[in-house]
């Protein structure tokens, strides 16, 4: 069953000649990059106080510590404000703090191991801004602090010998979302360097730390990429090649290659051996620092997997609550961020992964867009020991015994805080692409608008009405691969990469809407246009067709000969009743068949149960598919197997029972009525629109008449509007009583008036056999159930 996975946003029409032009307008971001749009860095408040410290101690010997921090964005900037303070022969260390053993930023028995080595001045990179009591033991011990930082401030900033963060509230500076490198790569040029001598380490700590591409940000990403595909760095250049990267480095391949293997470090061992990597000058060194690198990684990978598999287990075990909460003992600290991103992304829930080790866990959170993860904690802070955070992402430690009650009380938060629509993941779309720039000049021009991330995303088109010509699995049928055709004739190739499962929905034949990046794909030696899908629908097209389809197989149920509808009873079925809302826990554990009549049902089902859309097949009539859920239209039960059910799930009560009763006797499986008003409605209002009525017989009639010889079955759709299955089961009607003359042509059916004068309409056998049909479903719409 084909839907959405994504909540469809935005989609602009293309009103300017160039697509990148509306599209960076839009953004706010520039086109065209060069040097001399870095800003002056001394606009940043307390810049020029921190140079001035810094020469100060430089001038007078005094050693200096960076302290920096053991993710990318803290070991770029380290780097950075190490190289330029020896390139000042400057007495300088720098001093990472481990993430299992100390954390997050200064901590006391860091200053003092600093204290001991001898160090006057301490410069923090990437942290610092809200250490309020570290900075007051370091200045009551004769210690002056430099921060520099990019997080939020807090209400009080702590006493440090002066702060560089464009984020205090008194700095007027323009820009203020650089990432800790892009401070620390400021001061660099405070300090008399060139834009070329440290930005390669700045944009892989911009990208890495996922701030926004925009202003000077973009200026530094560009830039730095740049110089980065120079491969005059011996560390950047060994990881490049560990990476199996062979063309030029781009922002993604900082963000899903490199950045997550010097993070490895961090998270795996120590975070020195990611700085040391961006140090050194010797290329052998390099290269072995970068294959362990690569090995701690490979690591990480393999724990990960492991922790997200149990995690996954968990999570399938059980209904699916509104916000995740999941505990193990023995859980890596240094993973279980990782997990909680990837489960909250596929679930599209919060989610919190907690480590315990005996009585206590240590929790990483990570949400989405509508639930502040940090305000939930809050709620739930009378069963947490500590934690801290913000919106999208934080921390916590708890005790073992709380779990459980944490666990009810957050998820009854989230009951009023999350909205069905909520817990479906959005897709922002640029813009609706028209047909003329399927070509592959299009993607190249859209290239002007690298490099990509947060603020300045990959360009997402929506191509609408494409027909599929061939579908097929690539890659272990894990990906998807479409020859589609434009309406006009533009064959364009599209592979969905993690979708191959939609093979069991997507026919050749169907017509589709997707959505998509352009991607110049390249083969042997050839260029060509690729539309990369991101979530795939049917088009306006293909739901007529479906219709098309719906109505047909319901002719075909009330033109057989032993259809005979009448009331049924749910006592007739040996049917329970069941709420709508316990479906998707027997659709999850057992196969089920569910029945319906009704086109409207069928659109209600799949706009609400669409991500469960997987695991169902749709079929018409008769299955033919050979998953575990069926969604079975207008059911021909003669030619039914039943054996392979376990459920039987009807959406509303059948007209016609005899054939079934006969299955039902014999069969042995539960049947279920979902029991909502709502359903018989919609099953009513269809039949109603399809049975036609004693007015719809006379308009037929007189249109037939007045064309003279003969009309089309076409034309005369065409020329009363009226819905085809109620024109055509009055056709069938006149031809029964022997009014109409029906002619078979190569072009469609013909009618013609056969003999004037009144009939009646009740010695028409299916003309009495849709009464009874008509009459059933406007007693349901009487009926206590829908009043």
């Amino acid at each position: 069953m084909l839907t959405r996975k994504y909540r469809w946003i935005g989609c602009d029409i293309l009103n300017q000649q160039s697509i990148v032009t509306q599209l960076a307008a839009k953004r706010g971001i520039d086109i065209y990059i060069s040097k001399d749009m870095i800003r002056d860095p001394f606009e940043i408040k307390d810049m020029k106080k921190a140079v001035q410290r810094i020469k100060k101690a430089i001038d007078e010997g005094e050693k200096i510590a960076v302290y920096g921090d053991y993710d990318v964005d803290g070991i770029t900037s380290t780097a950075i404000l190490y190289k330029a303070l020896k390139g000042l022969s400057a007495d300088v260390m720098y001093y990472i703090p481990d993430r299992l053993d100390e954390g997050y930023g200064l901590n006391i028995d860091a200053v003092k191991y600093l204290i001991d080595c001898g160090v006057k001045l301490i410069i923090t990179v990437d942290c610092g801004v809200t250490a309020l009591d570290e900075i007051k033991y370091a200045n009551d011990c004769g210690i002056d602090v430099i921060v520099t930082d990019h997080h939020t401030c807090g209400p009080v900033l702590p006493p440090a010998y002066c702060i560089v963060n464009p984020k205090r509230e008194d700095d007027i500076s323009p820009f203020k979302l650089y990432a800790g490198a892009g401070i620390a790569f400021k001061l660099s040029m405070a300090l008399g360097y060139s834009v070329d001598d440290f930005i390669q380490y700045a944009v892989l700590g911009t990208v890495s730390d996922i701030v926004p591409l925009v202003g000077e940000n973009r200026i530094i990403a560009k830039l730095g990429l740049e110089k980065i595909n120079e491969r005059s760095d011996p560390g950047i250049t060994a990881l490049i090649e560990v990476c199996g990267i062979t063309g030029d480095v781009k922002s993604e391949d900082i963000g899903y290659k490199i950045g997550p293997r010097l993070n490895a470090a961090g998270r795996m061992s120590t975070p020195e051996l990611g700085l040391k990597l961006l140090l050194t000058e010797n290329k052998n060194e390099a290269i072995d620092i970068a294959k362990e690198l690569n090995r701690l990684n490979s690591q990480r990978q393999y724990i990960e997997n492991e922790i997200y598999s149990e995690a996954v287990n968990m999570v399938e075990s059980e209904m699916l609550p509104d916000v995740l909460v999941l505990a193990k003992e023995g859980w890596h600290e240094g993973v279980i961020g990782i997990v909680a991103s990837k489960l909250a992304n596929v679930y599209n829930r919060p989610c919190i992964v907690i480590s315990l080790s005996g009585d206590i866990g240590k929790g990483s959170c990570r949400s989405i867009k509508y639930f502040n993860i940090y305000e939930a904690l809050k709620v739930c802070e009378p069963y947490l020991e500590k934690y801290g955070g913000h919106d999208m992402a934080a921390g916590l430690t708890i005790k073992a015994e709380n779990i459980d009650v944490f666990k009810k009380q957050i998820n009854l938060y989230a009951q009023n805080i999350l909205k069905p629509e909520h817990k479906t993941p959005e897709i922002y779309i640029d813009m609706v692409l028209p047909e003329e720039y399927y070509l592959i000049d299009t993607a190249e021009e859209l290239s002007l608008l690298e490099p990509y991330g947060i603020g300045n995303q990959k360009p997402v088109f929506l191509c609408k009405d494409l027909t599929v010509s061939d579908v097929r699995n690539v890659g272990d049928d894990r990906h998807l691969r479409l020859k589609l055709y434009s309406s006009k004739g533009r064959e364009i190739n599209a592979v969905g990469f993690n979708m191959g499962s939609l093979i069991n929905d997507i026919k050749q034949g169907d017509c589709i809407d997707v959505v998509c990046n352009l991607e110049i794909n390249k083969w042997n030696d050839e260029n060509n246009l690729q539309f990369n899908l991101i979530d795939v629908r049917y088009s306006k097209r293909q739901i007529t067709n479906l219709y098309n389809k719906y109505l047909n197989t319901f002719k075909r149920v009330i033109l057989r000969s032993e259809f005979s509808p009448k009331h049924v009873k749910i006592s007739d079925i040996k049917a329970k009743k069941i709420e709508e809302a316990l479906l998707p826990a027997l659709l999850k554990e057992y196969n089920n068949l569910i029945i319906v009549y009704s086109f409207r049902q069928l659109i209600n089902f799949i706009r609400k149960f669409g991500e469960l859309s997987e695991n169902i097949g749709l079929c018409f009539e008769v299955i033919d598919d050979e998953r575990k859920n069926i969604l079975l239209v207008n059911p021909d039960y003669t030619l039914l197997d039943f054996s392979r059910f376990h459920n039987i799930i009807f959406l509303n009560l059948p007209v016609d029972i005899e054939n079934l009763k006969d299955i039902m006797n014999v069969m042995d499986f539960n049947v279920f009525f979902i029991d909502d008003p709502c359903h018989v409605l919609l099953y009513s209002e269809d039949v109603c629109d399809m049975i036609p009525t004693r007015s719809d017989f006379e308009d037929v009639y007189i249109c037939i008449k007045e064309c003279g010889k003969e009309i089309s079955s076409k034309r005369l759709i065409q020329m009363l509007n009226k819905n085809p299955l109620k024109i055509d089961l009055c056709t069938q009607i006149f031809r029964e009583l022997g009014l109409i003359k029906v002619t078979e042509k190569d072009d469609g059916i013909y009618y013609a008036i056969n003999q004037v004068g009144k009939v009646n309409l009740n010695n028409s056998r299916l003309y009495m056999k849709l009464l009874k049909v008509r009459n059933i479903a406007s007693d349901f719409l009487m009926s206590k159930n829908i009043v």
